[in-house]
This record gives structure tokens, sequence and C-alpha cells, in this order.
């Protein structure tokens, strides 16, 4: 999106001096930090769904006098699937996953991505048997993370029966860990593998932090031997 700006910025004569300032203004609203070339901790761009920040590279667009104001739409429309083939966060996804379903859980997708982009994601992943339902950002109106919204969609829509209450969230942003506060899940773990640290986490509505989640299984093991136990 920043290479379609710079582009299309270009081509209507602005300066390199102005393209940067405009550049860098994008930026700190989505959330970038061209430093280490990464998302900013928590920031729109990490928490937010697609069409938020798509809207947000509109308003820019208008503010520079770009038309038409939906220019960004289309380069977005373009990108096609941007986060399809990124792999795993952990090499045995897999193995993982099925540990979950091992202990009786049933195994679910509550995203900010596009629905486009997760499923691409998840036949990449070949993790398509494995996962019971999902439900993402372009799925919930205009009530994303971290409102409690798309966990209540899930848990009455998808899920049946099952309420919030009864859920384990794991999340690795603000507007999951929020989402899970707000919804009074029965439990949210906060995974450092992602765009959150550890106090933006806990501050937010995680009663756990682990590394990554590959630590999820082991966890929850535990968790459930403690339980059985009566032990605290």
């Amino acid at each position: 999106m920043t290479d379609c700006f710079t582009e299309c910025l270009r081509k209507n004569h602005y300066s390199e001096s102005e393209i940067s300032t405009i550049i860098q203004s994008l930026h700190n609203r989505l959330g970038w930090d061209n430093s280490i070339q990464n998302v900013i901790s928590s920031a729109p761009l990490a928490v937010g769904t697609w069409e938020e920040s798509v809207e947000t590279c509109c308003n820019v667009a208008e503010l520079c006098g770009l038309e038409p104001r939906t220019l960004p739409r289309q380069w977005h429309a373009k990108l096609n699937n941007v986060h399809g083939s990124d792999p795993p966060i952990i090499p045995n996804l897999i193995e993982m996953i099925q540990s979950c379903r091992d202990l009786g859980l049933i195994v679910a997708i509550c995203t900010s991505d596009d629905r486009t982009s997760t499923d691409s994601a998840i036949r990449n992943w070949n993790i398509s048997d494995l996962i019971d339902y999902s439900i993402c950002g372009d799925e919930v109106g205009k009530t994303p993370k971290p409102s409690s919204i798309p966990l209540e969609i899930l848990c009455k829509r998808v899920l049946g029966s099952i309420k919030p209450q009864e859920c384990i969230i794991v999340g690795d942003t603000v507007g999951d860990t929020g989402m899970a506060r707000n919804a009074k899940a029965g439990l949210c773990i906060g995974v450092l593998s992602g765009s959150g640290n550890e106090k933006q986490l806990l501050e937010t509505g995680a009663n756990i932090i682990v590394p990554n989640v590959g630590h999820i299984p082991e966890l929850l093991l535990n968790l459930l031997i403690v339980g059985r136990s009566g032990s605290k």
C-alpha cells in the first residue's frame, strides 16, 4: 500500500520531501514503525480489521487531494491474500492444535483479518480439518475486537450453546485480550509471539502469559490436572 501511495503521489507531482511526510503520517496512523519494519505493539494495523486500515488509507488519500478517494480500495483489491502464505509462528502447529483437540476442546478462530486471507492461511498451513469454526473481521459489521461482539457471534451463531464464559481465548494483541475481558471469557491466555507485550496484555485482560502458542497444550493440561485435584 505504501508503494502504491508513493507511486500515485509522484504521478501527482508531489516532491520527494512531501511524499516522505505523507507516508510517515500514514504509517503513524496505521501503527507501522519504519525503523524496525514492523507493526507497533498493539497499534491499529495489528489490532484492527483490514477494512479499518483501508479506510485510514482512504482518509489520508482524501487529505492529499487524491481523486477518487476510493483509490486505496482499488490498491487493496490487487493485493489479494496479503498474509495467506505467511508461515505459522511455530513449526509444529498441526501437532499443537491436535493436542488441544485431544483434550476435548473445540478449536475456533476469531480474527480481525478478512475471510479471504484467513481461509488462504488455513489451507496453506494444512489445518482445515482441525479448525471447527471461524469468524473474521469482515463478518462482524462495525463491532470488531476488542468488542465482545465477535466472540458472542461465534458462540451464539456458530458454536450453538457455548457461552463466552466457557471459552479459552488465546491472543497476542490488546484486541484479543480486550475482547476476552469484555465478553467475560472463562480464561484469557496472552502470547508474546505477536504484537502485544506482556504489560499490555495483562492490563487489558490476559490471565496468563506464555511465550508462544506452542506452550498452550502443556499449560491447559496442567490447569486441567490442578482443577481435578482441587488445588489453586
